[in-house]
């Protein structure tokens, strides 16, 4: 079995990114341009290892994606624990292949090598949140991000998420510094505010009492992945109680948030978010968003079951912070706009009426 992998996409489609092509029980068929890239591996017995090595807690969602029959359009993005030869990134599609159903992962140095895989005619992007991801790889790849002059690519992401595209293009944003613990608290102020969250208990325990600067990563972005595991554990709660809680481990500081649930179809320990998908087909957006940002800006993230209590983890890597400056800028007040972009793309009403509907 030696086919290019092009026969999965049209004569228009842009050019293939190096391949795998795995059967519905996560065997190898075949690889594209991979092989030689990766010199530790002689042959697509290796070559199979040592990628699913590389998928580490996401191993198990990709062999259930690998065994899906469900005709329905989805796809993965995952991102490998170390280099896969150059390889960082996997975006992984099914595909009909003599008949088969099979699986095809393109390789990428990064998330946005996927996006001319995510184009405004493909199926996979037809929703609003998907979109809105498609036009952030897009941008971040090379694309514009001068909101003044709009083009049809850019304009559902400069209109729905203004705060967020912005901060994840502008350096400024990327490196501005602020308290983790008071950013933490600034979300569950806002969270509180909302009428849909109006019976809801949202208590934060910072459990080491001190300073936890962060400016590694974007504050907005970082709020944006935030928001729908709160949402989405805020609808799958038994008592209507999420619980907040912020530690440290040396310079590793990690954002717990856990809720007890009706009930679960999965058990997880340390697995990726990527697990999340087992969840209703009404939480898909909510998951997708989180996976995308937390692999787009880098925060490692990861599901744990503890009896009926779900548990999703933010581990952020502590740098030395530059001198505060809140001249130009205060990046506690970036929480407001945020949030609210990141309710809107997920119409919390319906999420709430499915959970109500699940639980009869």
């Amino acid at each position: 079995m030696r086919r290019s992998t092009r026969v999965t996409r049209s004569p228009d489609s842009p050019p293939t990114l190096p391949s795998l092509v795995f059967s519905p029980d996560a065997c190898l068929c075949e690889e594209h341009e991979v092989l030689p890239s990766v010199p530790e591996t002689s042959d697509l017995e290796s070559l199979r290892h040592a990628f699913l090595l590389l998928l580490s807690r996401d191993r198990e969602d990709f062999y259930r994606f690998c065994a899906s029959a469900d005709g329905s359009p989805d796809y993965r993005t995952y991102g490998l624990r170390s280099n896969l030869g150059p390889f960082r990134a996997a975006f992984c599609e099914h595909a009909t292949i003599l008949g088969t159903r099979m699986t095809v992962v393109f390789l990428g140095h990064s998330l946005t090598d996927f996006y001319p895989y995510m184009g405004p005619k493909s199926v996979y992007y037809a929703s609003t949140v998907n979109r809105i991801l498609f036009e952030l790889l897009y941008l971040k790849h090379g694309g514009s991000p001068d909101f003044t002059a709009l083009s049809p690519e850019v304009f559902l992401l400069a209109s729905r998420t203004p705060h967020l595209a912005r901060a994840i293009f502008s350096e400024r944003c990327g490196t501005r510094c602020c308290d983790l613990a008071d950013l933490l608290r600034a979300v569950i102020d806002q969270l509180l505010r909302n009428p849909d969250f109006a019976s809801v208990k949202l208590p934060f325990t910072d459990a080491t009492g001190e300073a936890h600067p962060i400016s590694d990563i974007p504050v907005e972005a970082l709020v944006c992945a935030l928001i729908p595991m709160i949402t989405m554990l805020r609808c799958l709660a038994a008592d209507n109680t999420v619980r907040v809680r912020l530690t440290r481990y040396g310079e590793v500081r990690e954002i717990e948030l856990s809720a007890d649930a009706r009930s679960l179809p999965f058990t997880g320990d340390g697995d990726g978010l990527s697990i999340l998908f087992r969840l209703s087909d009404d939480f898909r957006d909510a998951v997708r968003i989180a996976v995308v940002l937390s692999e787009f800006i880098h925060i490692p993230a990861a599901v744990y079951t503890y009896g009926a209590a779900l548990t999703i983890v933010f581990r952020i890597g502590a740098e030395m912070p530059p001198l505060l400056d809140f001249k130009y800028s205060d990046p506690i007040a970036a929480v407001p706009p945020v949030l609210g972009e990141a309710l809107g793309l997920l119409d919390l009403p319906r999420l709430l009426s499915a959970a109500e509907q699940d639980e009869r």
